[in-house]
Formats: C-alpha cells, sequence, structure tokens
C-alpha cells in the first residue's frame, strides 16, 4: 500500500534590499540628488531612496556615492596595504 508524503511550500526567503544601481542629477535649486534604486526579488518592490546635496556638499556626495558603490581611492588602498605590512 503506497504511503503519501505531506510538503509544504516555502516561500523562497528575501534578502532585504539589494542596492542595484544609483543615479546621480543636478538638483532643481542647485546641488544634486543622488537616488538609490534597489533589485527587486519577486517578493517586494523597494521603493527608490532620494538623497539630497546642496551647492557646497559636493565633497559630502562624492564620499556618500563612493561608500555605496564600494569604491576606494588610491589613497584608501595603499593606507590598507600599509596596515596590512605592520601587523
Amino acid at each position: 500500500m503506497p504511503t503519501a508524503q505531506y510538503r509544504e511550500a516555502r516561500t523562497p526567503v528575501s534578502k532585504g534590499k539589494q542596492l542595484h544601481h544609483i543615479e546621480v542629477m543636478e538638483g532643481e535649486d542647485g546641488g544634486h540628488k543622488v537616488v538609490h534604486h534597489y533589485a527587486e526579488d519577486g517578493m517586494t518592490y523597494h521603493k527608490p531612496k532620494e538623497h539630497f546635496f546642496g551647492d557646497d556638499e559636493g565633497e559630502d556626495m562624492i564620499d556618500h556615492v563612493r561608500k555605496h558603490m564600494h569604491v576606494t581611492t588610491t589613497k584608501e588602498a595603499s593606507d590598507k596595504e600599509r596596515e596590512k605590512e605592520e601587523v
């Protein structure tokens, strides 16, 4: 006599917000607007997040984009190498 197996359907676990790309544009009143666009994981839509930087905040805007896009400068890379050598 065959026995039946009961199995539950599993929903894949969401990975959370995964940054897909960043859009940088000039603001209407000067400065810049940085928009973070997130990848859809099939379960949830993540609304784009906007950040505004004034005319005098160019350095902060560049640091913000570098941080989220995981970009390092040659100075930061050489500092990390120097730290490794010291250890």
